[in-house]
């Protein structure tokens, strides 16, 4: 795995690549390049798709074999089983949100896998949800997230919004979907704003 470190100023730069100089963002990426060691053969991780990668890890080792990124992606992964071993993972954004013309940490940050050659790189966080934390579930083909969607639609994701533990299974192939369901959460909403809702 080569990272292709991202330029020196914004998303717009064309001279993002794959030079190992210090960057002022030296922990955001554009894409990875792939090299097969037996085969001499290349690819990237996504040949097309425009992002800013700032966190990628393999399962398995305690703070990520290949993590790079701040203090709060250094832990992601539990020992998982099965499926779960067989990937990579990725902390990426890929939508200007906020159409402030960049893709920045303003922007959601999706959860994304590939296979550990850099093949069938996917997104598997709902759209326009904010991961802010995920975790493997031990002996289990789940991942628990953390998601915060923009649910007062000010463009911006923030302690205004709720966040929303979503689960997401690898095999059967289910899509991320809420844990909790819509009336328990309405019940639970309802009991904190009872016990804690500040009295005007």
């Amino acid at each position: 795995m080569y990272p292709l470190l991202l330029g020196s100023t914004d998303e717009g730069d064309k001279d993002g690549s794959i030079v190992s100089k210090s960057y002022s963002r030296s922990n955001t990426f554009w894409n990875i390049a792939f090299y097969n060691t037996e085969t001499g053969e290349s690819h990237l991780l996504s040949p097309d798709k425009k992002m800013v990668l700032y966190a990628y890890t393999e399962q398995g080792s305690e703070s990520g074999a290949s993590t790079v990124s701040a203090s709060k992606f250094a832990k992601y992964a539990e020992l998982g089983s099965g499926q779960l071993d067989k990937l990579l993972y990725y902390s990426v954004r890929t939508v200007d949100f906020n159409h402030d013309g960049v893709i920045d940490q303003q922007d959601p940050n999706y959860l994304f896998t590939s296979d550990k050659a850099g093949n069938n790189f996917q997104q598997i966080s709902p759209d326009n949800y904010n991961v802010e934390s995920w975790h493997l579930v031990k002996g289990t083909n789940k991942i628990l997230m953390q998601g915060t969607p923009d649910t007062d639609n000010n463009k911006e994701f923030n302690e205004q919004d709720v966040t929303t533990p979503l689960v997401y299974s690898i095999r059967p192939k289910r899509d991320a979907k809420a844990v909790f369901s819509g009336p328990f959460s309405s019940s639970v909403k309802q009991l904190l704003d009872q016990h804690w809702a500040q009295k005007l």
